[in-house]
């Protein structure tokens, strides 16, 4: 009866995968499954001017602008402000940026590129939203990359 169960839940776990069930098959994302996650409570309503503040509160990261707007399945490009906790924007930076899908653990083949503008704004592009879901994506500046991030979490429905 245990083996019976286990390969039952395994079943269940393989069919899950990334996206939905799977593929081509009845009841998958290519039968018109729609995948929503707008009311997931980690995720926020796109505006001009969102900001989130890194994990220290040394920084902020402002989303000016998407493209297109709000984030889409697909090559997005932002424009985003870096300032410091008092507002005061920072130009120049050598930041980096990690698009990632929580609920499924990974990532995107595509990393995007930051471009520093000469109005002080970065340009952040292709942020790469291959599939619906859940997308966190992390920005962070030398030389606490790794333990202080800003994330910024948007539902790509599809």
């Amino acid at each position: 009866m245990r083996l019976g169960s286990w390969l039952a839940a395994a079943a269940v776990l393989v069919g899950v995968g990334c996206g939905s069930s799977g593929g081509s098959q009845p009841g998958g994302p290519d039968a018109g499954d729609v995948i929503t996650c707008q009311n997931d409570p980690r995720v926020m309503n796109y505006a001009s001017g969102l900001t989130v503040t890194s994990t220290s509160g040394s920084h902020k990261y402002v989303l000016l602008t998407s493209d297109p707007a709000p984030p889409a399945r697909g090559n997005d490009t932002w424009t985003i402000k870096i300032t410091d906790a008092q507002g005061n924007a920072l130009s120049g930076l050598s930041a980096s940026v990690l698009p990632f899908m929580p609920d499924h653990g990974h990532g995107t083949s595509v990393n995007a590129s930051i471009t520093a503008n000469s109005d002080g704004t970065y340009t952040v592009t292709p942020l790469y939203f291959f599939m619906p879901g859940v997308w966190r994506i992390s920005f962070s500046v030398p030389p606490t990359q790794q333990s202080d991030v800003g994330n910024f979490f948007f539902c790509v429905p599809g």
